[in-house]
């Protein structure tokens, strides 16, 4: 294979290693981006740009919803899943797009492939861009995956994950989502908001566990004023195929028959495939590349940000991280701190949080 040499590799472009490619290449460094599927990663292909696109769709429908309450009378309301995808798509390729005329123009060069090291500062890229690459420097930012779980393994057709339930051209007529985080509720109240019949089911005591009770009571609130089945501390045994629907199969309770299944169990670190262990990079017990307030490994030149290191899956905080990575290959020592991360979860209603819970602020006195 030929070889290139480059000052900084970058293995990820989400918005982590694309922001750091940039910080680096402004700097006047070589910059090779290494992409195995679209520029943008998760986030912009299949998180948060068209899950927020599609949700803007719903808030328009609430919005109509609510006119009469603003002296405003509407006739019969109709809608088109299907060209609310097609623009969910065109969303999603116009920035696609931009972001890859961003990088020509800081002269990245993007190269098209999985990478795996060879050793520290060697890493091979097979794709449609075959090369082995020297790096002087690398930051890996290969970001996260959804979680499958083996006893119901999602088929894409009828029991979907966060990823595949983004294609579907119809909307079912119910829908059983397994897991009451963030990526589940989000998706309850989109489809809610279509009139599609949504139940969660939650092992856990209460929906947003991770908010606080404050959070999690509130917006249980409001999804049951919604129409929202919420079903806590229910084990999921199995999921089956039954006629042209699925059925949930659930532990000491009867099955739950749905139209499509969504599995919404969190999400995994994607590092197996990089070959850490050529490279000499400490891993956690669940893949999650060991990283120091500078995002440096373990092993000089070698950094990494964003999900793939099991902190924070937040867009922002991994872009924040990649500028944090380059500076301090630019010689600018930067730190990370994570005292006052924001975020939003975009149900109806809205959540935004800064910092600690109200339970954390109330534990540490």
């Amino acid at each position: 294979m030929e070889k290139k040499k480059f000052s900084v590799v970058v293995i990820g472009a989400g918005p982590g290693g694309y922001v750091a490619a940039i910080k680096a290449a402004q700097s006047g460094r070589s910059v090779a981006l290494v992409e195995k599927s679209f520029l943008g990663g998760t986030c912009l292909n299949v998180g948060c740009i068209p899950t927020k696109t599609l949700l803007a769709n719903a808030q328009v429908m609430h919005k109509i919803k609510m006119a009469e309450e603003y002296g405003i009378t509407t006739g019969p309301v109709t809608f088109d899943f299907l060209k609310m995808k097609t623009r969910k798509d065109s969303v999603v390729e116009k920035i696609r797009k931009s972001l890859g005329g961003l990088l020509q123009a800081n002269k990245i060069t993007i190269f098209a492939g999985k990478a795996e090291f060879l050793s520290p500062t060697e890493i091979k890229v097979v794709g449609d861009d075959n090369c082995i690459l020297e790096a002087e420097n690398t930051i890996l930012a290969t970001g996260s995956e959804p979680l499958d779980i083996g006893a119901f393994p999602c088929d894409h057709t009828h029991i979907m994950n966060s990823t595949s339930i983004l294609e579907i051209t119809e909307l079912p007529k119910s829908l059983a989502i397994i897991g009451g985080g963030y990526i589940g509720c989000e998706f309850a109240s989109l489809y809610a908001e279509f009139g599609v019949k949504v139940t969660i089911l939650e092992a856990l005591p209460s929906i947003l566990s991770l908010q606080g009770k404050a959070i999690a009571e509130a917006l249980t609130a409001a999804f049951q004023k919604q129409g929202i089945d919420i079903q806590t501390n229910v084990f999921v045994e199995g999921i089956e195929h039954a006629g042209e629907g699925v059925s949930v199969k659930l532990k000491d309770r009867e099955p739950l028959q749905a139209d499509l299944a969504l599995v919404a169990v969190g999400r995994k670190v994607s590092s197996g495939h990089l070959g850490l262990e050529k490279a000499g990079v400490k891993a956690g017990d669940k893949g999650e590349i060991l990283v120091n307030e500078k995002m440096q490994t373990n092993v000089p030149g070698i950094y990494a940000i964003g999900e793939v290191t099991g902190r924070f899956l937040l867009a922002h905080v991994a872009s924040h991280q990649g500028i944090v990575a380059a500076s301090n290959i630019l010689g600018q020592e930067l730190h990370m701190h994570y005292n006052a991360v924001p975020a939003v979860i975009f149900t109806t209603p809205e959540i935004a949080t800064v910092g600690m819970t109200f339970d954390e602020a109330k534990e540490r006195g």
